[in-house]
């Protein structure tokens, strides 16, 4: 397995249990404390549960994307387009992180700054690949 087919794997999975998290937010667990700054202890606010949808969405999408960069999807994006959105997913990547590293909730960080810091680390091995 080369370095890029370990940087996807690794992002899909990462990406997939995070998924399965903002369900469960969606759903109402009350994972307030571990989300969106650790503002709501409990169940979320509806808004914020919407706000996890959409979140939701997004690594729908992302997943997909480092799928195809394995061969599982066809990729749509011809090879210049398709390292741009690779570099742009490291850049979404560096602000998670750093939103994750300097969240007040230090259940949040705890929780997720190690899990950004993988997921940065697997997109910028696809980047750079």
């Amino acid at each position: 397995m080369n370095l890029v087919t370990l940087g996807a794997w690794t992002a899909i999975i990462a990406f997939s249990v995070v998924s399965l998290f903002q369900i469960a937010l969606i759903a109402g667990a009350p994972w307030g404390e571990y989300a969106f700054g650790g503002q709501h202890k409990g169940k979320l606010p509806t808004s914020f549960r919407v706000g996890s949808a959409f979140t939701l969405l997004l690594y729908v999408g992302i997943v997909g994307h480092y799928l195809a960069q394995v061969g599982v999807f066809t990729k749509f994006l011809d090879a210049g387009l398709n390292g741009i959105a690779n570099w742009a997913l490291v850049v979404l990547n560096v602000f998670s992180l750093l939103a994750n590293s300097l969240t007040q909730s230090q259940k949040e960080k705890t929780i997720w700054a190690p899990v950004a810091f993988v997921i940065l680390l697997a997109s910028l091995l696809v980047a750079i690949g």
